[in-house]
């Protein structure tokens, strides 16, 4: 009988400490990496505001967005950089340790993919592989500086780049809640 005490004991303390390191797991890395991502949405949502702004003001010549655009980007560059370099660490965490909760590996994922920026609006909009939302913004800006696209399709661009982070931006905070749910309870 005491050697059945001990082992659900022992299965308790195990219990106990695998808990724990969910908890530890999410507040250390999890809170603060979608804390951090919140802070870069926001700025993307309010300069992706004014941007178009400046795209309905048809007295605003194209060229005098791009400067604008390239001080907003430099901003939180500091931070998109500090996110992916976790969030990578995160990804590969997930395929090394299998105590990670699937959950947490699905967030992890949401917020690499909330940085791709993908093809979008015909065949204007081609980001090159690791552009961000604003370099591709610049880009797009750039086209329609040498009359490549107009100032019209420069700003149907951007609505489908607004649309996306929006889009994207959702899929991460389902994730997230779905992580903290798992890793809290």
């Amino acid at each position: 009988m005491e050697a059945l005490l001990a082992i659900i004991d022992r299965l308790i303390a195990l219990f106990q400490g695998y808990k724990e390191s969910r908890e530890a797991l999410f507040r250390d890395h999890i809170e603060p990496l979608f804390l951090d991502l919140s802070y870069v949405h926001s700025d993307y949502v309010g300069a992706f505001d004014k941007i178009c702004l400046v795209f309905l003001d048809p007295r605003t010549p194209i060229w005098e967005i791009a400067p604008k655009v390239d001080d907003m980007r430099r901003q939180l560059d500091h931070l998109r950089v500090k996110i992916n370099a976790l969030t990578d660490t995160l990804r590969t965490a997930c395929t090394q340790d299998r105590t990670i909760p699937d959950e947490v590996c699905i967030f992890a994922d949401a917020v690499a993919n909330y940085f791709q920026v993908g093809a979008g609006h015909g065949s204007t909009l081609r980001p090159a592989k690791g552009s961000t939302y604003y370099t591709t913004l610049l880009d797009l800006i750039a086209m329609a500086e040498t009359q490549a696209i107009s100032k019209k399709e420069c700003e149907k661009c951007a609505e489908v780049l607004f649309k996306s982070v929006r889009s994207k931006w959702s899929d991460v905070t389902v994730a997230y809640a779905t992580a903290k749910m798992k890793c809290l309870r």
